[in-house]
């Protein structure tokens, strides 16, 4: 943070290096199993950057993606081909997403607030003026900014609204497909209308992560044929509508999660993801009050 004396009031800037949640990335060389273990991993990332041998980015890989793979929805050609054990050995940079969320390292706060606010975007990546990444700012790094804070806007006016759910009877692969094709990073799960779990795209892959590599279809099969309840995480996270979402941002803060699920008494209402709180809260409060809260 930059203190500047003017007037005999202070003024802050906040640089946007101070929101960098990682500077790790992996290369276009290097083999799709190694994000499958690092998003999977225990310090698991949704997504990785990929840069080239002297750093420039070149892409991006995420969880999303890569299950589009394991379920054949991407790299078909290569799995008829090679099989799924080899197709997970295939250079990273064959499936990787290109970006075009790329910053200047010296962008200001404002700017990078308003292109999260005008996409809802989860990330940003920074790189210095060759190109060369320096880092990813998620929206856990504006959280943590707004840690402690009171926000004066309830949950019910960010959340979405009529969320997706999946039967504690459905096998993985069911539950895969939809997230896929929903572009879903979560789903509650459901058992005779009440809500039991919850299965993320990150479960999903930490099952794998720890797969030996020659073993790494038959893992992908018995994981895809199990139910869901079996995967799902049971101890849920929830809030209620009318909770102030500084209450939201402590609790996925202290709980290390992505999103919450909104209950009306029992009745599941919505879903509040880390990206409704930053992208939301920025378009109803506006840039520089989002800016002040920071500070």
């Amino acid at each position: 943070m930059v203190i500047i004396h003017k007037n005999n009031d202070i003024v802050k800037f906040m640089k946007i290096g101070e929101f960098v949640s990682s500077s790790f990335a992996v290369k276009v060389s290097d083999p799709l199993i190694k994000a499958v273990s690092l998003i999977g991993g225990r310090k698991g990332r949704y997504r990785l950057v990929v840069t080239d041998d002297d750093g420039t980015v070149r892409g991006v890989i995420s969880g999303r993606r890569i299950v589009e793979v394991l379920i054949g929805r991407r790299g078909t050609s290569v799995i008829e081909e090679k099989g799924l054990d080899l197709t997970l050995n295939e250079s990273v940079n064959l499936f990787m997403d290109e970006t075009h969320q790329i910053f200047l390292e010296d962008t200001n706060l404002e700017t990078i607030l308003k292109y999260v606010r005008e996409n809802i975007a989860g990330y940003v990546i920074l790189v210095d003026q060759s190109g060369r990444f320096k880092g990813i700012v998620e929206e856990i790094g504006f959280l943590e900014r707004l840690r402690g804070k009171e926000i004066g806007i309830r949950v019910e006016e960010i959340m979405s609204v009529r969320p997706r759910t999946e039967n504690a009877g459905a096998t993985v692969y069911d539950a895969s497909r939809r997230m896929v094709n929903e572009r879903l990073r979560r789903l509650p799960i459901i058992d005779r209308g009440k809500v039991v779990g919850l299965i993320t795209i990150s479960d999903i892959l930490k099952q794998l992560a720890s797969a030996k590599e020659a073993d790494i279809e038959a893992a992908v099969n018995s994981v895809f044929n199990r139910k869901v309840e079996e995967l799902m995480t049971k101890k849920i996270v929830g809030i209620e509508p009318d909770a102030d979402v500084g209450e939201a941002v402590k609790s996925l803060l202290e709980m290390d999660v992505s999103g919450l699920l909104v209950f009306r008494g029992e009745d599941l209402v919505g879903i509040l993801s880390r990206i409704d709180v930053v992208g939301k809260t920025a378009k109803i409060k506006g840039i520089e009050q989002m800016v002040e809260m920071m500070l």
